[in-house]
């Protein structure tokens, strides 16, 4: 192997390698006809052009195997010494060698088709998908050759040596079953390497009871089939021996051909769906700019890795070119699996096994390679003439990657010296303490006003005085950390007082954008009349807590959100745009603002006449709503990850294999399986699996949302939007509360309460629209996972319970709260109960950050995967396991009874009714400053 083969063989390592690497986060299957069409016409259009040229500069030589043979001079027809060749002098030579062959092509295309309507199909319920056995095609062709090939001449025979390498080689290395051996292995020890390496199975449902469960493995096996038979197809077409011709290079132009002609079936297949299925039309047609670059530089790669195998497969032959691809996407799979895994013990993968299996991967390597050194003249170049020894350079690279794969398994921790859970309790003790200590550090008004100008480099709002004495009287357990309002807050201090009260008027003058208007005029709250009664109660809730303190607000109108989903998501450079002063501000620029602000004087009240520069809310119906529409659809691309910078993976990256989890996703918020960053766990910004396992995205019920800042006050709100948030009136009024009611209803201590999981609820999370949206949704899985821990029969795997009194949960120690369409009317009576909180979710309420994990209630993952670990830990293990027999491993009782106690103190010093209406006082004191158009004179 010399020179251009050389630059060949490396480039075939080299794509597959950027195949394996980036192919399961490419946007390029979310539609795999349309893939599918474009990088067939590419590959074919690649082909038949790299053909033509090679034809045009009369380079057939460039495909011929480099290989000795002695010609004898006597035999064959003469021909004068200016004819290097017979070659037939008309363009009818080449068509009529190529005739006999044309079958094999047409069932190429009829073959590349149907597996391509196979992959759709399988990639549509991908999580039902068992272990691929593609690894095992190279074993295809050596039975091929077995059947085909017959027993050739060696050319070296004369050369052998009576020893026992000579016999190995004239009796193994020449045997017809000398691929064997090689291609089972190789088989073998990469299906091991995937198998052990795998990551868990993602939470992604896979219903036993419908046909996907056993249809996609049958799927499978048949689309293995196809795969066999194209690759023999190939080999038929492009593999030759001794008997070269120079019409050979034009069996390429048949592959080429075969493949256009597949783009343009399944072009006429797209164009029959699209005039058949019009409900799907908008789908066929879209071309997100995501998937057009994905798509382009898929089939730019693919391309090229199909033209370096075809001249790989002419310099080196079909088995050597699928034999080096299997090994090389095996073990760069399995190395990028331990770089996953550095420093941290999960997923639990078994190193030592894994390069067990690279190991026999790389001997069954060196066995093909010997065999093909020995009894054919493709790599002889490279070796001595009838010799089993390998060229030096071969033997080093061998080496190298051995070296390379047990240095990585040294650097991965299959273990650890103590249990995540006691170190995240421990770390999470000692920052709630530093937090309590500055959250209210002050014990003045006048350190209240100072504390305030240093942590947000301005003066308090005006009657800032009344809203402390307020806090103070209610004992309030939070004085100065109110970042929470600061943030959503902050990015409308771009807007002109001016702007931000348009805004609200015209989102409040339509009621069909699901706003409610509530207006504060001289200390009074009054509802707006196009508030339907359905949603009458959540503005009457606010109402009674606006009531409170309402003497001291100033006039202002306020757009409540009706709906449960968050409504306002700003893209990432219009919101850059927005903060980027304050973002950009150097030390010195800060340390002279805040100069600037403590000796800067201000008017100490809001301005008069307020109450004349808020337009009337009136009815006005229009059908421009300004608001987008995504009932029912996905808003991940438009809505989810809109706010996360263009070079981040949730714009850049499509986590499609809904089989496994996303296990570089978790690492920046984990340790091992569980959560460590709260807040970093809930961004989708490093998480493009997200996408696919909450409803928000995936198909909320109703959701109509803007890309325009505008001024929303919900009640929760996910990352990445910028709605306002506030307390919750469910919470307030309460509509759901811990009142135990003995004896019906009792609330023991907490040793007491039964050692159970406890959940109820309703699929509130979102609508699956017919498109098996369901399967991702959050509180699906989590019944899908708990429910069918025992395999149950197929029609008990989504029974349904039958309901019970909220007042029941209190029987229970262990208590989960998950996501809904939006806020959680249950996370905060669980609290006070006593009962340890498991929390599952992603939106963010007013209490976010006061409520600190792993000292109040504990996380859980969206993807689920730490649950059942979770359980184990603080509950205990009781039961059998099949490699360990009889198990029984104790509960951390008093440290699930240590976080239950704090959570429920906590709720009782923190999260009481007071405290909303503390923490909606200081809201709308500040609101009032922004609305203010003299609001950079006033303050206190």
């Amino acid at each position: 192997m010399q020179g251009i083969s050389l630059i060949a063989f490396c480039g075939l390592i080299v794509v597959t390698l950027y195949l394996t690497t980036t192919y399961d986060t490419s946007f390029a299957f979310d539609r795999p006809i349309h893939t599918a069409i474009i990088v067939l016409f590419f590959c074919g259009a690649g082909i038949i052009g790299a053909e033509r040229i090679v034809k045009r500069r009369g380079s057939n030589h460039v495909f011929r195997r480099e290989h000795y043979e002695s010609i004898p001079l006597d035999d064959g027809p003469h021909h004068s010494s200016w004819s290097s060749s017979p070659v037939p002098q008309n363009r009818l030579g080449r068509w009529a060698f190529l005739a006999p062959h044309a079958y094999l092509a047409l069932l190429l295309v009829v073959s590349i088709c149907l597996r391509v309507m196979l992959l759709q199909r399988i990639l549509k319920d991908v999580q039902c998908a068992s272990q691929s056995y593609q690894a095992f095609l190279p074993f295809v062709l050596a039975l091929n050759d077995i059947w085909f090939s017959k027993r050739r001449k060696n050319l070296y025979q004369d050369g052998y040596e009576v020893t026992i390498y000579g016999f190995l080689t004239r009796n193994i290395f020449h045997s017809r079953l000398r691929y064997l051996l090689p291609t089972i292995m190789l088989g073998w020890s990469s299906v091991s390497a995937a198998s052990i390496g795998s990551l868990p199975r993602s939470t992604y449902i896979c219903s036993q009871s419908l046909a996907d469960a056993s249809l996609v493995p049958r799927l499978q096996s048949i689309g293995l089939l196809l795969d066999a038979i194209i690759l023999l197809i190939l080999y038929h077409l492009l593999e030759r021996g001794q008997d070269e011709t120079p019409h050979d290079g034009g069996k390429m132009l048949l592959v080429g051909v075969a493949c256009v002609l597949s783009s343009f079936i399944l072009f006429v297949v797209g164009i029959i769906l699209y005039f058949a299925l019009p409900e799907h039309r908008a789908w066929i047609m879209a071309a997100p700019v995501s998937y057009l670059k994905d798509v382009l530089v898929l089939a730019v790669a693919v391309t090229c890795f199909v033209l370096i195998c075809l001249y790989t497969i002419h310099a080196l032959g079909i088995m050597t070119t699928a034999v080096i691809v299997v090994f090389t996407s095996t073990y760069v799979a399995s190395f990028r699996a331990s770089l996953i895994t550095i420093g941290h013990p999960f997923p639990p993968i078994p190193d030592g096994k894994v390069v067990w299996c690279i190991v026999f991967l790389c001997i069954a390597l060196l066995f093909y390679l010997i065999a093909e050194i020995a009894s054919d003249s493709k790599l002889r170049s490279s070796a001595q003439p009838g010799s089993l020894k390998l060229p030096p350079r071969i033997l080093s690279f061998f080496a190298f990657l051995l070296f390379l794969r047990i240095v990585f398994l040294f650097r991965h921790r299959s273990n650890a010296g103590f249990h995540p859970v006691d170190m995240l309790m421990y770390d999470a003790e000692l920052e709630h303490r530093k937090w309590v200590k500055q959250a209210h550090s002050s014990q003045s008004l006048g350190d209240a006003i100072k504390t305030y100008q240093k942590r947000y480099h301005r003066h308090p709002p005006p009657r800032f005085d009344k809203w402390y004495e307020y806090a103070v009287d209610r004992s309030s357990a939070i004085i100065d950390d109110f970042d929470n309002i600061n943030d959503d807050l902050a990015p409308f201090w771009s807007l002109s007082p001016s702007e931000i009260r348009e805004r609200t008027w015209e989102i409040l003058k339509n009621p069909r954008n699901g706003l409610g208007g509530i207006s504060i005029r001289n200390g009074k709250g009054e509802i707006s009349s196009n508030v339907p009664g359905t949603h009458r109660w959540m503005l009457d809730g606010v109402l009674q807590m606006i009531e409170k303190f309402g003497e001291w607000l100033p006039d202002m109108d306020i757009a409540m959100n009706l709906h449960d989903e968050c409504r306002v998501a700003v893209p990432f450079h219009d919101m850059e745009a927005m903060l980027k002063p304050k973002q950009q501000a150097t030390d010195a620029e800060r340390q002279a603002s805040d100069k600037m602000v403590t000796e800067r004087s201000v008017v100490g009240d809001f301005s008069h006449g307020r109450a004349s520069t808020w337009k009337p809310i009136t009815e006005d119906i229009t059908t421009d709503s300004g608001f987008i529409d995504l009932s029912f659809q996905r808003t991940f691309e438009d809505f989810g990850s809109i706010s996360c910078p263009p070079n981040s993976p949730a714009r850049t990256q499509r986590h499609w294999d809904t089989r496994s989890p996303c296990i570089t996703c978790m690492r920046p918020h984990s340790m091992g399986p569980f959560v460590a960053n709260w807040p970093l766990s809930t961004s989708p910004c490093h998480q493009p699996d997200l996408a696919n396992l909450h409803g928000l995205h995936l198909s909320p019920a109703n959701f109509t949302a803007t890309h325009t800042l505008m001024p929303i006050f919900s009640q929760s709100k996910a990352p990445g939007y910028a709605d306002i948030r506030y307390p919750s009136p469910w919470n307030y009024i309460p509509k759901t509360a811990y009142a135990p009611d003995p004896p019906a209803f009792p609330s023991p201590a907490f040793a007491e309460k039964e050692n159970t999981l406890f959940w109820r609820g309703a699929t509130t999370e979102g609508v699956s629209a017919g498109a098996g949206a369901w399967k991702g949704m959050l509180r699906q899985r989590l019944v899908h996972l708990l429910a069918n821990a025992t395999a149950p029969a197929p029609a008990e795997e989504f029974g349904a319970a039958a309901s019970v009194p909220f007042q029941q949960h209190w029987r229970y120690r262990y208590l989960l709260d998950v996501d809904g369409a939006g806020f959680s009317g249950r996370f905060l009576p669980f609290l006070a109960s006593g009962g340890l909180v498991l929390k599952a979710g992603l939106v963010a309420e007013w209490w976010a950050g006061r409520v600190r994990p792993w000292v109040h209630f504990v996380p859980v993952g969206v993807r689920l995967l730490d649950l059942w670990a979770l359980l184990g830990f603080f509950g205990g293990l009781e039961g059998e396991v099949d490699a360990l027999g009889e198990l029984r491993v104790p509960g951390r009782i008093e440290e699930a009874r240590g976080i239950a106690g704090e959570g429920a103190d906590w709720a009782a010093r923190a999260l009481r009714g007071e405290d909303m209406e503390v923490y909606f006082f200081r809201l709308l004191l500040e609101w009032g400053r922004l609305t203010d158009d003299r609001r950079d004179q006033i303050g206190m």
